[in-house]
């Protein structure tokens, strides 16, 4: 059962198509950018997170975790994504 569902999109001007982000409790941004990678094969080292934080938009570090929706860089779209995104900590069982 996840911790938190969160809202995920590309991070680009406009309107984009988003996705469900079950995030397992103590997942990380580390995590989420590791399933990210291997669902759409992008390179880990291109991917990152950002969210809106007192009203700025933020880039998060791997320990952090989000705490609302938020976008992901060096994705062209979210497309060829599931719906839902089952994120687990590293190292726990998949």
């Amino acid at each position: 059962m996840p911790s938190k569902s969160l809202e995920m999109q590309v991070l680009k001007r406009g309107r984009q198509r988003k996705r469900q982000v079950d995030l397992a409790e103590d997942a990380t941004v580390q995590d989420i950018l590791a399933k990210l990678a291997q669902l759409s094969g992008a390179p880990r080292s291109g991917l990152f997170v950002a969210e809106h934080r007192n009203a700025a938009k933020v880039r998060l570090f791997a320990g952090e975790a989000p705490v609302g929706n938020f976008e992901v860089g060096g994705l062209e779209s979210v497309e060829e994504l599931p719906e839902v995104i089952h994120v687990q900590p590293l190292g726990a069982g998949r």
